[in-house]
């Protein structure tokens, strides 16, 4: 019988994959916690019509935009602001890449 290995390559990334959901579940959970204020377990405990009328309201506040199914519905910007908006309350931007 062979022995599972924590340490073998991308094991980690895999349980993490599976765990999280995806990148496009990540990324609800994430505008769930920040602009909801819900746990990740309070998130999934919602009905799933529930859960679908906070994300169309988060797709009408362009929090999220809707996009094909193999890329996240997330939007470029996280923090759903732009640099004008860092500017416009005294933060330096540094643009380039």
């Amino acid at each position: 019988m062979a022995s599972w290995d924590s340490s073998s390559p991308g094991s980690a990334d895999a349980r993490y994959e599976q765990l999280s959901g995806g990148q496009s579940e990540r990324a609800l959970l994430y505008l769930a916690r920040r602009q909801l204020h819900m746990s990740h377990v309070e998130w999934r405990s919602l009905p799933w019509w529930v859960r679908q009328v906070y994300i169309e309201g988060m797709i009408e506040e362009e929090l999220l935009s809707e996009g094909p199914p193999d890329r996240p519905a997330f939007e470029v910007d996280p923090l759903g602001t732009d640099t004008g908006s860092f500017q416009s309350q005294g933060f330096t931007v540094i643009d380039g890449g």
